[in-house]
């Protein structure tokens, strides 16, 4: 007997990873984590879980990166110098 085949699901291609890679820009990361956030909604692909793990991770990095050159400089201003 013949075994059906099975199909071979499609693997995503490396723009994906690119983006998501980029999401560990500080500032500006949380733009292209948004925009791997969308690419991985709607694809159904194979690699899908790792682009999301390396997207979350990217994203947070980026909002610590932010938050703390944030509060830096609100130091900065807000803080008399003694």
């Amino acid at each position: 007997m013949k075994q059906p085949e099975i199909e071979a699901e499609e693997k995503l291609g490396k723009g994906p990873f690119i983006i998501a890679w980029m999401s560990f820009i500080p500032v500006l990361g949380v733009f292209f984590a948004l925009i791997a956030i969308m690419i991985m909604l709607s694809t159904e692909k194979e690699g899908k879980k790792r682009l999301s793990v390396i997207t979350l991770v990217g994203f947070i990095y980026s909002v610590i990166v932010f938050s703390i050159f944030a509060y830096y400089e609100l130091q900065r201003y807000t803080v008399p110098i003694t």
